[in-house]
């Protein structure tokens, strides 16, 4: 009888080890969350993500005619980039971009089309913040003083087809106001579009969002602003 009931008892710590066993096995047989140890904005190693919006401006012209596939192009912010009511990225820091694809009119095919596409934000102190993916161009206006004095209703994007006076966006493209001040004309973030420069367009395809002009070339004088939205890759 003694006997017997070590056996029981034997076999009732055996079957209880098995499942002991078999429940460790099952809970380290799925790998655990990782954890998401992301630099913060403005951190070392931070990359800004997709819909993330730059304003910036071209230190120099831009004439397709004499531009290059590949060639280097900067641009500078011209309106801090603000987080959570912190600078992360301030103004006059540059914006490293390149030639990605071009195509000069001619005779018989007149349209000229020009992708920029931007990689990087570097800044004074030497900083760097790479994107997450491209960006490109979501909003094109003249320098700062000439898109002041050149936006008007008449040049803000409409929302329909229709084209009615209703239906068009009522916030201006640009900064206003004290005339005296450096965000004085600087294009605002949330612009989408053409202002203030006739016979150019934005569309979108596959590599990136291109400056078109139907006839002839473009030609972006010095001081061009741009807002720069970081891609959304397709799924």
């Amino acid at each position: 009888m003694k006997f017997h009931l070590a056996t029981s008892n034997n076999v009732a710590s055996c079957v209880s080890f098995l499942f002991l066993v078999l429940f460790l096995q099952t809970a380290f047989a799925y790998p655990l969350p990782a954890q998401s140890n992301l630099p913060g904005p403005g951190d070392p190693g931070y990359k800004p993500g997709s819909g993330t919006t730059l304003c910036v401006d071209i230190p120099r012209t831009l004439d397709a005619r004499k531009l290059k596939v590949g060639e280097e192009i900067d641009a500078r912010i011209t309106d801090d980039l603000m987080y959570d009511g912190k600078v992360i990225v301030p103004r006059e820091a540059k914006v490293i971009g390149k030639v990605a694809d071009l195509k000069v009119g001619s005779k018989d095919d007149p349209e000229t089309r020009l992708l920029l596409q931007f990689e990087k934000i570097v800044i004074k102190d030497g900083r760097e913040f790479e994107f997450e993916y491209p960006a490109f161009i979501q909003a094109l206006a003249p320098e700062r003083r000439a898109a002041a004095s050149s936006t008007n209703l008449n040049e803000l994007p409409v929302k329909a087809e229709l084209g009615k006076a209703l239906d068009r966006v009522s916030a201006m493209p640009v900064r206003l106001g004290d005339k005296n001040s450096v965000l004085y004309g600087v294009i605002i973030p949330t612009a989408r579009g053409v202002y203030g420069l006739n016979g150019f367009k934005l569309s979108d395809s596959p590599k990136g969002v291109y400056i078109v002009a139907a006839k002839g070339n473009i030609k972006l004088e010095y001081g061009a602003q741009l807002v720069l939205c970081v891609a959304t890759p397709a799924k």
